[in-house]
């Protein structure tokens, strides 16, 4: 013989039992969500933002640009091991345009 009981219907009686009053904090209104912004005087520091240069956008075009010249010097030429360098590009162009500390 089983020892297991027999499961009970979730349904079972669920007509009869007494509706649950709802708590006042049920139906308390809520804030809708709202960009954050840091306490004033705080340590948090926002860098003022600029507007992309050209340079600016050609360093961010380099790094996809890099992938599709070393796909097409690898394939086109066969030359594999020296396509790789394509990929100093986007990082000699980071340096380059690394903005100065004055």
């Amino acid at each position: 013989m089983s020892t297991q009981r027999t499961p009970e219907d979730p349904h079972e009686g669920s007509e009869d039992d007494p509706r649950r009053e709802l708590d006042p904090a049920d139906e308390a209104p809520v804030a809708p969500p709202g960009r954050y912004e840091p306490a004033a005087g705080g340590d948090v520091v926002a860098a003022p933002r600029r507007e992309p240069t050209v340079m600016d956008r050609l360093e961010s075009a380099s790094g996809p640009l890099a992938v599709i010249a070393f796909f097409v010097i690898g394939f086109g030429t066969g030359m594999w091991y020296v396509a790789w360098v394509v990929f100093l590009i986007p990082a000699a162009l980071h340096a380059w345009n690394k903005p100065s500390k004055k």
